[in-house]
C-alpha cells in the first residue's frame, strides 16, 4: 500500500492504483496485485490501463486462481474493454517471490490441474437458512466456463458463478423432459436428483454440492425415480428429492421419521437393495429403514421409511473451533439395481442443549445497596455442561416482530455489556445482544450497538456486526464480523475481532477495544437491528448507560456448569454507581441452552 493514501493499491482494483505505485506506459513492467474486492479480470483491465506489461494476481488461498481465458469486459459494472496483457495467477504461498522487484521472465509450461472436480472457493454453502432444509440439490460445472457470449455472433465469454452452473443442469433438464415427455416437473427434478453422482465431486458435502454431480447419461436412462418431502405449494402437494429434517435442538433426544417413495414408469419390476451412507461431514447417528430390500412392480410405486435418531448428549456444545460451530447429520439412502443406482439425500441440523437457570437477587428489599450479591446457577436436566458469562443488562424488548415479515432472528429482546483488561493490557468491551428467534447465520442480520460516548445525546459511534465480505468486498461470505463506525465521519474500521455467533442460535458477542471509541468513562448506547434478507427491522426504546471505569453491578464473570450440577456466581453491587447508571440488572449469557430467551438469563433489580 502506498502510505499516503487511504486506498489499498495492492488489490488493483482501479488504473491509479498502479499509476500511484510507479506502473508508468512503456516500462516493460509486472504488476503484482492481490485477489479481493473487485472482479478478478477487473484487475488486469486496469492494469492495462494503467501501462503494465503484464498483472500477476497472487491468490487468497494456496491453489491456482481459477482459468480466465479471453477478457472482454468488466464484470463489476459491464464495461466493455479488452485485455490483451498476459494476466497470471500464482498461489499465495508463491507471492513473496515477486515482491522482491528481480526481473520476471516467461515460458511455456503445462500446469496440472487436479482441484477440477473441488467445489469453487466461492460455492454457498446450505443449509437452506429459516428451515434448516437441504439445499443445493446438486453439483455442476460453474468454473471458467466458455458460452456465447451475448451480442458478439460466435465469440465466446469465460465466466464462472450459478450463472454457468445452472445453464448445465437446465440442459439435463431439458434432455430428461425429451427422454420423459410425460413426466411431471417432479419427476424430472428427481431424475437429476437421485441420479448425481458423489464420486465425480472431490470431498463430496451435502451443505456445499447436495447428492454430486449432475449425471445426464443416468438422468436420461433412469425409468424409475426417488422422491422424498412433500409440500404444499400454491400450486398444489409436490414433492422433492430429499429428505429434510431441519432444525432440531432438545436436552434428551433428536430425531424423526420420513417416507421415501419410488416410482417406476418401466415395463418391468426393479428390485432395489436398500441401505444408507453418512457423509463424511455427518455426527453419529443411527439411521435405519423399514425394508432391506424393496420391490417396485412395473407401473406401480413402492415406500421405504427412514428413521433418524441421536442422543442429544451426543452432539458438541454450539461453542466449537470456529464461528459456526455448525453439526450435521447426513448422508444418503441409497438404492442399488442392476443398472440403477439412487440416491435420496437426508439431513437434520442438530443442537444438544444446556438447561441452565438462574435463581437470587441484586437487592434487599427492592434497593440495591454496596454488596456482594450470590447467584446459583443450575443444569440440572442438561444435555451438556455449558459456560455461563455475566454481563451488565441494558435495554429489554418484547417480541413484536410483525407476523407478514418472517423472523430472520432480528427480533431483539435484550443486551448488556462486560469489560475487562486482557492479558496484554487493553481495556476491552463486550455488547451482548440477544433475540427472541434463532438465526441460521448471524450475518444475514446487521446489530447495531449505537453510542453516545460524551453523552450529549448525539451519536459518536456505532459498534455494529454484519457479513464481513459484505462490507469489505461487497460480496457476502457468511462470516459475522464486527465493525466500528466514526458517526461524524463516516469512516469504517474493523475492531479486529470476528463475533461469537453460532449457526442456529440467537445470542450474538460483539467485542471492541475502549481505547478505539474514546472511551475512559460513562457512555450511553441504544440498539438496532436490521435483516439482510427481509424487510424486518427492530429498535429498543431508550437507552442505557454503563461505565467501565466504575461499573454499577459486577461483570465478566465466567463459570462451567456441569451436567447435572450448580454453580455459584458472585456478583458486586455498587448504589452509587447503580444510581447513576441505571442499569436494569445482570444478564448470563449460555449459549448452549436453547435459542431463544433461554440464552440469556435476566436478573432484573426489583
Amino acid at each position: 500500500n502506498a502510505p499516503a493514501t487511504t486506498a489499498n493499491e495492492a488489490l488493483g482494483c482501479a488504473a491509479s492504483d498502479y499509476t500511484r505505485v510507479g506502473i508508468v506506459e512503456g516500462g516493460n513492467q509486472l504488476a503484482v496485485v492481490e485477489r479481493g474486492t473487485c472482479a478478478r479480470v477487473a484487475k488486469p483491465i486496469f492494469g492495462q490501463q494503467a501501462g503494465a506489461a503484464a498483472v500477476l494476481m497472487v491468490n487468497n488461498t494456496n491453489d491456482l486462481p481459477p482459468y480466465e481465458g479471453a477478457i472482454f469486459d468488466n464484470p463489476d459494472d459491464g464495461t466493455p474493454f479488452e485485455v490483451t496483457i498476459p494476466f497470471l495467477g500464482v498461489r499465495q504461498s508463491d507471492g513473496p517471490a515477486f515482491t522482491t522487484g528481480a526481473s520476471a521472465t516467461f515460458a511455456d509450461a503445462q500446469i496440472a490441474n487436479p482441484s477440477f472436480r473441488g467445489y469453487a472457493s466461492f460455492t454457498s454453502a446450505g443449509p437452506r437458512s429459516g428451515d434448516s432444509s437441504i439445499s443445493p440439490d446438486v453439483a455442476a460445472p460453474g468454473v471458467s466456463i466458455a458460452s456465447a457470449a451475448v451480442g458478439t455472433g460466435s465469440s465466446p465469454a469465460i465466466m464462472s458463478g450459478t450463472s454457468m452452473a445452472a445453464p448445465h443442469v437446465a440442459g439435463v433438464a431439458a434432455l430428461s423432459v425429451q427422454a420423459h415427455p410425460r413426466w411431471s416437473a417432479e419427476q424430472v427434478s428427481a431424475s437429476l436428483v437421485s441420479t448425481a453422482d458423489p464420486e465425480k465431486v472431490a470431498g463430496i458435502n451435502p451443505t456445499l454440492g447436495g447428492v454430486g454431480l449432475v449425471d445426464t447419461k443416468q438422468a436420461v436412462a433412469t425409468q424409475v425415480t426417488a422422491t422424498g418431502d412433500r409440500f404444499q405449494t400454491k400450486d398444489g402437494w409436490i414433492r422433492e428429492a430429499a429428505l429434510s429434517f431441519g432444525f432440531a435442538e432438545s436436552t434428551s433426544s433428536l430425531g424423526g421419521e420420513k417416507t421415501v417413495t419410488l416410482r417406476n414408469d418401466s415395463r418391468k419390476a426393479v428390485t432395489y437393495t436398500v441401505s444408507t451412507a453418512p457423509s463424511a461431514q455427518s455426527l453419529k447417528a443411527k439411521v435405519t429403514v423399514s425394508s432391506k430390500k424393496v420391490t417396485v412392480k412395473a407401473g406401480s410405486t413402492a415406500k421405504v421409511r427412514v428413521k433418524v435418531s441421536a442422543k442429544a448428549s451426543s452432539i458438541p456444545s454450539s461453542l466449537g473451533d470456529d464461528q459456526y460451530a455448525f453439526h450435521e447429520i447426513s448422508g444418503d439412502v441409497v438404492f442399488t439395481a442392476k443398472g440403477s443406482t439412487l440416491r435420496v439425500p437426508y439431513l437434520m441440523v442438530p443442537r444438544s442443549n444446556s438447561d441452565v437457570t438462574v435463581s437470587g437477587s441484586l437487592a434487599s428489599r427492592g434497593k440495591v445497596t454496596d454488596a456482594d450479591r450470590t447467584l446459583t446457577l443450575s443444569n440440572r436436566k442438561g444435555a451438556i455442561g455449558a459456560a455461563a458469562d455475566v454481563y451488565t443488562l441494558g435495554l429489554t424488548d418484547k417480541k413484536d416482530a410483525p407476523k407478514a415479515i418472517a423472523d430472520t432472528g432480528y427480533d431483539l429482546r435484550a443486551a448488556g455489556v462486560q469489560s475487562f483488561t486482557t492479558a496484554d493490557g487493553d481495556a476491552l468491551g463486550v455488547f451482548a445482544v440477544n433475540t427472541h428467534s434463532r438465526w441460521s447465520n448471524a450475518a444475514g442480520n446487521e446489530f447495531d450497538v449505537v453510542i453516545d460516548t460524551d453523552r450529549d445525546g448525539e451519536p459518536d459511534w456505532v459498534v455494529f456486526s454484519y457479513d464481513s465480505g459484505a462490507v469489505r468486498a461487497g460480496s457476502v461470505d457468511g462470516v459475522t464480523e464486527v465493525f466500528l463506525q466514526e458517526v461524524a465521519t463516516g469512516a469504517l474500521y474493523p475492531s479486529g475481532f470476528l463475533a461469537q455467533a453460532p449457526t442456529d442460535s440467537s445470542t450474538i458477542l460483539l467485542p471492541f477495544y475502549l481505547e478505539d471509541l474514546g472511551i475512559d468513562g460513562a457512555f450511553d448506547y441504544t440498539l438496532q437491528s436490521f435483516s439482510g434478507t427481509t424487510d424486518g427491522t427492530d429498535s429498543i426504546a431508550g437507552k442505557a448507560t454503563y461505565d467501565p471505569t466504575d461499573p454499577a453491578i459486577s461483570n465478566g464473570q465466567y463459570e462451567v456448569v456441569a451436567k447435572g450440577k450448580s454453580a455459584k456466581v458472585t456478583v458486586r453491587t455498587d448504589a452509587s454507581a447503580f444510581a447513576a447508571q441505571k442499569p436494569l440488572g445482570t444478564m448470563i449469557v449460555v449459549p448452549d441452552n436453547a435459542s431463544g430467551a433461554k440464552e440469556a438469563l435476566l436478573v432484573t433489580v426489583k
